[in-house]
């Protein structure tokens, strides 16, 4: 019975110190947090309905009530239904000049933070995405993903 008892508290103190120890390192690794999306709104176009126009939505409606991504140039109306096809529609309003969502502060900067699924509407097809854990960002080839000293947020 004293055997038992103490292989017990031996085997209760390994699986403490195990807790203690697995816990103490994920803290002190620091385990990167997802980042949030950057922005929520994309153009979109809802191929399930006559005489849709493109229109600033939320990205969460994309793949949802036919709601498609936009691109510019592409022909929809092989998409639309068939009661569609004869309709006439009137021609969509100018798209908005807005959607280049990239601040003017990036472009200047040559580069901004984000992982590799968060690219920004208007970001210049030259620029690559490096992969850096926290520091991921998208950036001008020329540029690094730094701060300079008068930018930086103390």
């Amino acid at each position: 019975m004293k055997q038992s008892n103490r292989l017990v508290i031996i085997l209760f103190s390994l699986v403490a110190v195990l807790f203690v120890t697995v816990f103490y390192l994920l803290y002190i690794i620091n385990i990167p947090k997802p980042l949030p999306p950057i922005y929520e709104e994309v153009l979109g176009i809802q191929i399930n309905t006559c005489c849709s126009c493109p229109t600033r939505i939320s990205s969460s409606l994309i793949g949802t009530d036919g709601w498609v991504i936009y691109e510019k140039g592409k022909n929809y109306s092989q998409f639309l239904p068939e009661k569609c096809k004869p309709t006439v529609c009137q021609p969509c309003p100018p798209l908005e000049e807005e959607l280049s969502s990239l601040p003017d502060s990036d472009l200047r900067r040559g580069w901004y933070w984000g992982t590799e699924d968060q690219k920004q509407l208007g970001t210049p097809d030259t620029w690559v995405f490096t992969e850096a854990g926290r520091g991921s960002c998208w950036h001008d080839p020329n540029n690094d993903c730094s701060f300079s000293p008068s930018e930086a947020a103390y």
